[in-house]
């Protein structure tokens, strides 16, 4: 009698500290479209935050479309993704290889990469995603969701439950095990559904109405421009979780510009690396880190944050000055400036436990590396601890192979901790986000600044006050200084710049160009040939 008392007390002890059952919520996040051949793991986490529509419905207020490999095959899916994509929506691609990746990035033509490392690793879900900044830029993102890596963990039962047991009759024994059996499948279910709900969250960033783009950089007191302002924005993230909800989510931005007096550009990186533990960890080690691609060796400069013993507040800071000539990738084109550079300047501050922040960055390979160890975990409860990094890149021109047009990068972000039951530590945990990143580089294959050219005019015949275009090459819009048509300056408001290869002209109040006037462009860098003639009818 007193055994079977003993047992049933073993049981409701053993019920406490599981819990009771959780189920999982209903989809209440949106819709989103799927087509017919997407599968996998994607899918399913993506079933429990939203509501998956087939493609065959009409849904006007889907949040973006996911895909399998073999539907990139149909021509009239491919049609819906670049529809899709180019309204600013998220397009993904579940079970992604290399291969199938590149090739959805080449049929959205899609602006920077990423993929999973190593090499031929697949990624549960890819996507990518276009949306234009508050200061009308272009902001490109690449998004991973990594495989959820496996966890075994040990006994559940610690040897001291193990020896009660002994001590109950066989029969009983037997009733336990299955007791345990199920309760241990329950509390499987938990944590699945705790990991879903992460990556859902974690997911969101990704599919939401309204896409989520970096911060504007705070107004400084220096008259040069900021690159942040001005220059696109490329962002490539990566997601891994386990089976009980610990998760690691990594985050790249890059701005790049070139400066054509030092020739060299510079990569300006902002990386965020979200690290999200469960519960009664005893202690939790993190590092993040990136490298430029083999046969690239940049100088780093300002990489940040610095060395820190018991920081309670993760400050990362750059400022950084672009003298002479310099040019950037804006959503127009090609831009570049002359008059007092440029200037990159950011800081990011956010509040965190106690750590210890070791700087490791290695001047000789260009890599950037910070470790981090926690030192306490308040209340030893549920916890994300974001953490920031920013460094620039100067690569040299020569440092690039012939018609390179993409800059290479890895990196990675590292959560190592001991997760803790109720009576000893059952499983350590290890999570590791490994990306394959790139970006276009600044300026293209063009090296130096052009002197102006035109190649053309459309249309080629006008009314006073109609519109025409000057096509051409080196038209970039912060160097035109004039444009002159049968050798007479037009007023400004007649011009207006729309890229380095475009400018739009309304026609002045000419009547001797009937016949054709010859129209020529003048920048800082010289002016344009002038046998290129436009007709003006009164």
């Amino acid at each position: 009698m007193q055994t079977k008392a003993a047992s049933i007390s073993f049981l409701t002890v053993i019920a406490l500290v599981l819990g009771p059952r959780v189920t999982v919520p209903a989809a209440t996040r949106g819709s989103i479209y799927v087509g017919p051949m997407a599968s996998g793991e994607a899918v399913r986490i993506l079933s429990t935050g939203y509501t998956l529509q087939p493609l065959t419905n009409v849904c006007p207020d889907c949040l973006g479309i996911v895909v399998g490999p073999a539907d990139l095959s149909s021509q009239s899916i491919v049609n819906r993704l670049q529809a899709a994509y180019n309204a600013g929506q998220p397009v993904g691609l579940t079970n992604a290889t290399a291969v199938s990746i590149q090739r959805l990035h080449d049929l959205l033509a899609h602006r920077g990469s990423a993929e999973p490392v190593p090499g031929g690793a697949t990624a549960d879900l890819v996507a990518f995603r276009k949306a234009f900044r508050a200061d009308g830029q272009l902001h490109s993102s690449s998004h991973l969701l990594l495989p959820r890596a496996v966890t075994t963990p040990s006994s559940l039962l610690t040897k001291r439950d193990k020896n009660r047991l002994k001590r109950v009759s066989s029969s009983l024994r037997r009733k336990l095990r299955r007791k345990l059996a199920r309760l241990r499948e329950q509390e499987r279910e938990r944590q699945l559904a705790r990991a879903d709900r992460n990556d859902v969250q974690a997911l969101s960033r990704i599919f939401s109405a309204t896409p989520e783009l970096p911060e504007q950089p705070p107004l400084g007191s220096s008259p040069q421009q900021n690159l942040l302002e001005l220059a696109e924005s490329y962002e490539s993230s990566g997601i891994q979780s386990d089976s009980y909800g610990n998760q690691v989510q990594l985050v790249n931005s890059v701005w790049a510009a070139r400066s054509f007096t030092n020739s060299v550009d510079l990569y300006y990186f902002l990386q965020e690396a979200d690290f999200h533990g469960v519960a009664n960890f005893l202690k939790l080690d993190t590092s993040q880190q990136a490298a430029p691609a083999i046969g690239f060796q940049p100088m780093v400069i300002q990489p940040s944050p610095q060395t820190t013993m018991e920081a309670t507040q993760d400050t990362s800071s750059t400022s950084f000055n672009i003298g002479g000539s310099a040019g950037w990738n804006q959503t127009e084109g090609l831009n570049a400036s002359v008059s007092g550079g440029l200037a990159i300047s950011n800081s990011k501050t956010t509040i965190i436990p106690p750590i210890n922040i070791t700087n490791d960055a290695n001047l000789q390979t260009g890599q950037t590396s910070w470790s981090y160890k926690i030192n306490d975990l308040p209340n030893k409860q549920p916890e994300t601890i974001d953490l920031f990094c920013q460094w620039i890149w100067q690569v040299p021109f020569t440092q690039y192979p012939a018609q390179a047009t993409n800059f290479p990068f890895g990196s990675e972000a590292l959560f190592l901790g001991v997760f803790f039951g109720s009576k000893s530590p059952f499983t350590t945990v290890y999570l590791a986000v490994n990306l394959q990143s790139s970006v276009p580089i600044p300026f293209g294959t063009t090296f130096s600044l052009q002197q102006p050219s035109v190649t053309g005019l459309n249309p080629t015949s006008v009314d006073q006050g109609d519109t025409f275009t000057i096509n051409g090459s080196g038209l970039y819009p912060s160097l035109v200084q004039a444009v002159l048509i049968g050798g007479t300056a037009l007023n400004a408001d007649n011009i207006s710049t729309v890229s380095d290869t475009q400018i739009n002209v309304v026609a002045p109040a000419f009547n001797n160009c009937a016949q054709g006037c010859s129209v020529v462009v003048q920048t800082t860098q010289g002016t344009s040939n002038d046998n290129v003639t436009i007709s003006i009818l009164p």
